[in-house]
């Protein structure tokens, strides 16, 4: 103990050191964190604990993109060196290895309702003895999180009965019953039905439309007109914060994404707020924000994938650790506020670790969404001679004609033609960069901008992974096919831990402040990665 208390004394003084030698120079920017503890000859892990007094004090503060600053009550802060006598409270091992577990039943580590692994394999896991293990994990079945049967333990099921139950999912849609799902989104639904059906409850969809300043739903599988009603058999609302795709042209016309989102989604938020349910809303942006009213309601709680934030740390921190020291980042939708984010984030990480200047580009900053490149994609070449092709077919062949296939066919080759737009305009940033050796790795936004960038790799020769490695977001059938590493966003956990929330909603909460609860992804390792 008192080593470990003479070690965050040192730390405390190597930081009180960087602030003198920043005042006296007049800058409000420390040394990074890992060459403070260069200095002090101290692990940087050591330095970070230090520095989480000073952040609660207010002396220190993060800011993205210039690490760490002298914060707003620097100048009431005593003369230096600070007396640091008792240092943070040590949590006791119980305490963090319960921690741990916890947060691993959240994310989905054990799958749903499933066996743990034995006791013996989770004692190796969390470095603790078997008494520990076992307060551990009593204390996770007291919570309702674990539940145990014999000598073994399984992750949560409802243990009530729950036929006759339903949950009610709303998404932003239009008439025709379509939905705006985002990413995964298809997944995300697919897993809460699966969960439903194996607990017996029934799982509705309905998309919702302003019409006429009113709020209209639809049954998505009935086509029905729906109304939201706090009936008893309904256990509570799931709902998706995410707006649709708008074409450039009839954007120019409306409010920013924020307003939009607000006019589109506050009118259900506050008819949900009158039905007096628990209710989820899964977001892909930890920022949303809802009405004050229902703010502060402790029905509300949202749940957020790490679409920008985390996911784009992990990559960074997952290509540092494989030894590649210049990376490029490749995005045709860096108009877009998620690829802004990720890519400050990126260019974070890779300064935090003395590595800043690291991190290239090759984006298409004109550009959101795909349905932005769609007037610009007609100037390259017209496809109206093969779709005129296929009428003629479908006149002469009306017996093999299948339903919808049409619009099939049209939409398919309206893609292509966007998709071959981003190409052409991405190839020169591409043949730009591929000609630094010096860069090793690039990151691409998405799988199928990865696939766009395979097909340019291919033409220039350029083998994964002996020299490139290629990584992208999203962990889509694209990854799996062309063996592609690539962040997977656990949108099942998240679908997991939004049913837990409604049928045990004092198990997960956010805190007294309704803080987002996000859910951590993973990269999944394949081929087209290799260490330096």
């Amino acid at each position: 103990m008192a080593k470990k208390g003479q070690g965050f004394n040192l730390a405390c003084a190597a930081i009180e050191k960087a602030i003198k030698a920043a005042q006296d120079h007049g800058s409000k920017r420390l040394p990074t964190i890992v060459r403070i503890a260069a200095s002090a000859g101290l692990s940087p892990e050591t330095i970070r604990k230090a520095l989480a007094y000073y952040r609660e004090k207010g002396i220190l503060r993060s800011a993205p993109g210039r690490g760490i600053i002298l914060g707003d009550t620097i100048e009431a802060v005593p003369a230096f060196p600070v007396s640091h006598k008792q240092p943070p409270p040590k949590q006791l091992t119980w305490q963090k290895a319960l921690t741990l577990l916890k947060s691993d039943i959240m994310a989905g580590a054990f799958g749903w309702d499933m066996a743990l692994p034995s006791l013996k394999e989770l004692q190796r896991r969390y470095g603790i003895s078997y008494r520990t293990l076992k307060k551990v994990l009593d204390s996770c079945t007291d919570e309702r999180l674990l539940v145990a049967y014999g000598r073994q333990y399984k992750t949560f099921s409802p243990g009530v009965e729950t036929s006759g139950l339903r949950i009610i999912v709303i998404g932003q849609g239009q008439k025709d019953r379509s939905i705006a799902r985002g990413i995964d989104g298809n997944q995300f639904i697919q897993t809460l039905e699966h969960i439903c059906t194996k607990s017996r409850i029934k799982l509705e969809v309905y998309a919702s439309y302003i019409n006429d300043g009113s709020v209209n739903l639809i049954d998505t599988a009935t086509g029905k007109q729906r109304s939201i009603d706090a009936s008893d058999d309904i256990i509570g609302f799931i709902f998706i914060a995410i707006g649709p795709q708008i074409k450039a042209d009839i954007r120019k016309s409306l409010p920013s994404r924020q307003e939009l989102d607000a006019q589109l989604f506050n009118p259900v938020l506050r008819l949900l707020w009158h039905c007096k349910k628990n209710v989820a809303i899964y977001t892909h942006d930890q920022r949303f924000v809802v009405p004050g009213i229902i703010s502060k309601s402790p029905l509300f709680q949202i749940f957020c994938i790490s679409a920008t934030g985390k996911s784009a740390y992990h990559v960074a921190r997952f290509l540092i650790s494989k030894g590649h020291k210049r990376v490029a980042y490749i995005c045709p939708f860096h108009k877009a506020g998620w690829s802004v984010n990720r890519l400050a984030l990126l260019r974070k990480v890779f300064a935090e670790t003395e590595m800043a200047g690291a991190l290239s580009e090759a984006v298409l900053p004109e550009y959101e969404e795909l349905m932005a490149v769609y007037q610009e994609a007609q100037q390259f070449y017209d496809i109206k001679p093969l779709i005129h092709a296929f009428a003629a077919w479908k006149e002469s062949n009306k017996a093999l004609a299948i339903p919808h296939m049409e619009h099939a066919v049209n939409t398919l080759f309206e893609r292509q033609r966007l998709l071959d737009t981003l190409y052409n305009r991405l190839v020169p940033k591409l043949q730009l960069i591929a000609q630094d050796k010096s860069i090793t790795a690039w990151i691409c936004a998405n799988d199928g901008i990865a696939e766009m960038v395979l097909k340019f790799l291919h033409q220039q020769r350029i083998n994964l992974p002996n020299d490139l490695s290629l990584i992208s977001f999203d962990d889509s059938p694209i990854a799996l096919d062309k063996r592609l590493a690539s962040y997977n966003f656990n949108v099942p956990s998240v679908a997991q831990l939004i049913f837990q929330y409604l049928l045990n909603p004092g198990l997960v909460r956010g805190g007294r402040r309704r803080k987002v609860i996000e859910i951590d992804g993973m990269i999944v390792e394949r081929e087209s990665v290799r260490t330096i």
